[in-house]
């Protein structure tokens, strides 16, 4: 475990002032339980001070004898080692302060140009970006709080915007790490405290962005519609996927710049991992997460941790983050080969066999299209105000089997609206819905709570693996219309309440 300079220095002041008050109130006192007391009372005052001062620099580890992980104080906290414990090296790329294994939301306005920023060009394209190590111009993020125990850690910071020079976020970001086995259990929480109250549309998270060194370039996932059955898992060799897209069947031409991007990916285990040519890596689980991106730069195969060679993928979801939302998500690294990473996954996963989104305080990843809602918190339901016609709400990407799930019931109350509305359903194997694939719903506009049953088994395209809903709202027929959602379910109302 590295030291930072300040924390010893700030120690040694602590013995100090702890030796000079010890002999100042034995000097002073005839009773020594009295000047021992003060010592104590001293001591903790002191001790409560350096904590209140958090470390700025330097890296800290945790390990437990299978896995060790670092963060760098002088990167936000930012995640910078991922290896087996012992010594193995690090698998961890970061090379600037847009790699690491980091946190890195989005939002509007694009681009995001506070008056007298200076923004890089290349990321312009952005808009408001925080990003937990620091910006491209690579000021770092400022730490606030930081704290750990034998096999955990929590680090608080205040994110730097990316595409700007020396910005900070208005917002906070903290990570916690626990370490459980092979595994380390991470939690993020970003905390919104933007001047711009706009609502501005769902976009993309890196749930959380990862970069991996040059070896670790063969990517692994489940790509199949029939998850958790140990079907075959795919091998994607980037190596082999930059030859081609650089029209070099050989793979000799030198690929020392050469990007690609891979299409974004559908894993319906909501796991990935990384793997070099002897097998060996690490993975990340993200439960929530089925789209995946990812993209290979430089010369697989080769690099470090300061190498430009770099793996990455990120876990999305598209999310609203409202200017004081409070928005968590949850995410492990396993440390091994793409078997064991599933290994883990299979014995600690508890998919759904009937989704069922409740909106008692969150939107449960669900977005909106041409409307908007009451904004965060969210109180016991979706409050949206339809704008025009063609308001409607997405799902998140998941996965369902269409045997399971026939009927669709939707919690709500509809006022100043039309009387008919429509369900999409979206299938495994299609890119984006078809009009083929809809089934419309009638409401009650009367301003009261009901559920509704929507039989989407009377579909004859309703058949197999599915992964997305697309819920249109009824025409508004006022300026005051509304609607309160407070469920969409695949269970009937007696279990999904």
């Amino acid at each position: 475990m590295q030291r930072p300079l300040d924390a010893i220095l700030s120690r040694r002041k602590l013995f100090t002032a702890m030796h000079n008050a010890r002999s100042f109130l034995l000097h002073r006192c005839n009773c020594g339980a009295l000047a021992l007391a003060a010592v104590l009372l001293l001591s903790m005052q002191l001790v409560r001070s350096l904590k209140a001062q958090p470390p700025q620099h330097g890296g800290f580890y945790l390990h437990n004898g299978v896995i060790r992980v670092g963060i760098d104080l002088s990167k936000g906290g930012a995640i910078t080692w991922l290896s087996r414990d012992g010594n193995h090296p690090n698998m961890v790329n970061h090379a600037d302060w847009g790699r690491e294994i980091q946190m890195s939301d989005y939002s509007g306005p694009v681009p995001y140009i506070p008056p007298g920023a200076q923004v890089a060009p290349a990321w312009r394209g952005l808009g408001w970006n925080p990003v937990q190590a620091g910006d491209a111009f690579q000021h770092a993020s400022r730490i606030l709080h930081f704290a750990h125990g034998h096999t955990w850690l929590s680090v608080t910071c205040r994110p730097m915007q990316w595409p700007l020079k020396n910005y900070p976020a208005h917002c906070t970001f903290t990570t916690r790490l626990d370490l459980k086995g092979p595994a380390v259990q991470v939690d993020n929480i970003m905390i919104n405290n933007r001047n711009d109250h706009k609502q501005y549309p769902a976009r993309p998270q890196e749930l959380p962005a990862l970069y991996a060194n040059g070896p670790y370039y063969f990517f692994y996932g489940y790509t199949g519609d029939k998850p958790f059955t140990n079907a075959p898992i795919t091998c994607f060799d980037t190596r082999a996927l930059l030859a081609l897209a650089r029209r070099d069947p050989t793979g000799t031409e030198p690929l020392s710049h050469a990007f690609h991007w891979m299409p974004r990916q559908l894993l319906p285990e909501n796991w990935a991992a990384f793997a070099n040519i002897k097998g060996h890596g690490f993975g990340i689980w993200a439960p929530r997460s089925y789209l995946w991106s990812s993209f290979f730069f430089g010369h697989p195969g080769i690099g470090g941790p300061k190498d430009s060679n770099t793996a990455y993928i990120a876990p999305n979801r598209n999310e609203i983050l409202d200017y004081n939302i409070v928005f968590k998500y949850h995410y492990t690294l396993i440390i091994g080969s793409p078997v064991q990473v599933r290994n883990y996954v299979y014995a600690h996963a508890h998919p759904a066999a009937q989704p069922c989104w409740r909106f008692q305080n969150s939107r449960q990843d669900w977005t909106y299209h041409s409307t908007t809602d009451s904004g965060f918190p969210i109180r016991g339901c979706l409050h949206v105000h339809p704008e025009t016609r063609g308001s409607f709400l997405l799902g998140p990407v998941w996965y369902w089997q269409a045997t399971h799930c026939p009927v669709l019931y939707v919690q709500a109350s509809f006022s100043h609206v039309g009387t008919t509305g429509y369900v999409y359903f979206r299938r495994f194997a299609d890119a984006a819905f078809s009009p083929l694939e809809l089934r419309p719903y009638a409401v009650n506009p009367d301003g009261h709570y009901r559920w509704y049953r929507i039989n989407l088994a009377a579909a004859p395209r309703y058949r197999g693996a599915m992964v997305q809903l697309r819920l249109d709202l009824p025409q508004p027929t006022a300026s005051d219309a509304s609607i309160n959602i407070k469920a969409i379910s695949f269970r009937p109302p007696t279990r999904a309440k």
